[in-house]
């Protein structure tokens, strides 16, 4: 009996530390899930700044060149 109770807790024992690895593992995904997303967020803003800038730019020498042109 005693030997049964043993093998009992043992398996228990490994099922428990089996669930704490998955655990960390699907912390571990989220964690890289979550790194992703700012890492693309971060992109989305750089691409749109980078749009915002160029258009900036565009408009000045569009103003320029009118501004010459009408001269």
């Amino acid at each position: 009996m005693l030997n049964t109770t043993t093998s009992m807790r043992l398996q228990i024992t490994e099922a428990h530390k089996q669930e704490i690895s998955y655990a960390q593992a699907h912390k571990q995904e989220t964690s890289n899930a979550q790194a992703h997303k700012q890492e693309t967020f971060n992109q989305t803003e750089l691409q749109r700044n980078l749009f915002e800038f160029k258009n900036l730019i565009s408009n000045q020498w569009c103003s320029q060149y009118k501004s010459v042109t009408d001269s």
